[in-house]
């Protein structure tokens, strides 16, 4: 009667740690994906369906359809760290990737790729947790903009043509251009 008892607690325990951990997950806007170099099927929880836009039967099934969705200028950055990861890194790789959402917006993500080994210190699986950081990119954008242009005109401040007309001297000069 007392084992049951423990165990019974134990088993609460557990389900409160996971309701905790899925609301901070929440939250944070954090989700994960798995994949398994050997076969290219891949895991995608609902969390991430939530934030891609894609149902369960939309999402992709094998790495290729994966890496579809990812942004062109950040597909070979993101697919070389993966690789990297699949030859046998075990220290994680931090970057962050832009991927299409269903509605055709791509989405930015800051993401932790890690290798899961198995009990015999071999790669079973990669795991990606990533957060999605959109919001926070186009507040960084629009901070930027107002930075650097007027916001009643929308021309560029006194601080920007300093910066382009110093730039664009120092590129002649390293040329050897005549700018006098």
């Amino acid at each position: 009667v007392v084992m049951f008892y423990l165990g019974g607690r134990i088993e609460r325990q557990l389900l409160d740690t996971q309701v905790r951990l899925h609301r901070m997950a929440g939250i944070a806007a954090l989700s994960f994906w798995e994949w398994n170099p050997y076969t290219n099927a891949m895991y995608f929880p609902p969390e991430w369906r939530q934030q891609t836009g894609y149902s369960m039967d939309e999402s992709p099934r094998r790495f290729g359809e994966w890496a579809a969705l990812l942004h062109p200028q950040d597909r070979e950055r993101m697919l070389d760290c993966l690789n990297v990861i699949a030859a046998g890194q075990t220290s994680p790789c931090e970057t962050q990737y832009r991927l299409r959402h269903k509605d055709g917006d791509y989405r930015w993500f800051t993401a932790r790729l890690e290798a899961i080994l198995d009990a015999a210190g071999r790669l079973d699986h990669v795991l990606n947790v990533h957060q999605d950081v959109t919001q926070r990119k186009q507040d960084e954008d629009r901070a930027i903009q107002l930075a650097q242009h007027d916001p009643l005109t929308g021309l560029p401040t006194r601080g920007l043509l300093e910066q382009l007309a110093s730039h664009m001297l120092a590129s002649a000069k390293r040329a050897g251009d005549d700018v006098g």
